[in-house]
């Protein structure tokens, strides 16, 4: 800055000032122009997403069916069953659910695999079981 100020270097001062702020703002508008031509994009993305998931109220329902029908199935081959094979039948579907649970939180591949098999196996002879009761009935 000069020593002494003048009316013709105050001008020239406050026009470079005025000039810096003018292309701060410019500079500033732009950078907001791009964060927002980026965001745009992401509220369709957001309601993409949305429109995927189940509401709650959906899951809670599906979830007390699923009890109810379970419960149903189970009182159903109680009455079909013997003790034993129903005890089995109650393993094997336990089993199954377990699994089916551990997939959803991970569980590897491999041991999912094993113990469907398995469940497979149990369920085959429970099946088999209902088959052999229906027929001595017959």
């Amino acid at each position: 800055m000069p020593s002494e100020w003048t009316l013709d270097t105050l001008r020239k001062h406050f026009t470079a000032l005025r000039e810096a702020d003018r292309e701060a703002l410019r500079l500033q508008a732009a950078e907001y122009e791009r964060r927002l031509d980026s965001l745009n994009g992401e509220q369709s993305r957001i309601a993409a997403t949305q429109a995927a998931y189940v509401s709650r109220e959906l899951w809670d329902r599906n979830q007390d069916d699923d009890r109810t029908w379970r419960s149903h199935t189970d009182i159903a081959m109680q009455q079909l069953l013997s003790k034993s094979e129903f005890q089995l039948y109650k393993e094997t579907t336990n089993r199954a659910l377990q699994v089916k649970e551990g997939e959803g939180r991970g569980i590897g591949v491999t041991m999912a695999a094993v113990l469907q098999f398995f469940s497979l196996l149990a369920s085959v002879a429970a099946v088999i079981g209902v088959v052999l009761l229906a027929m001595r009935h017959s």
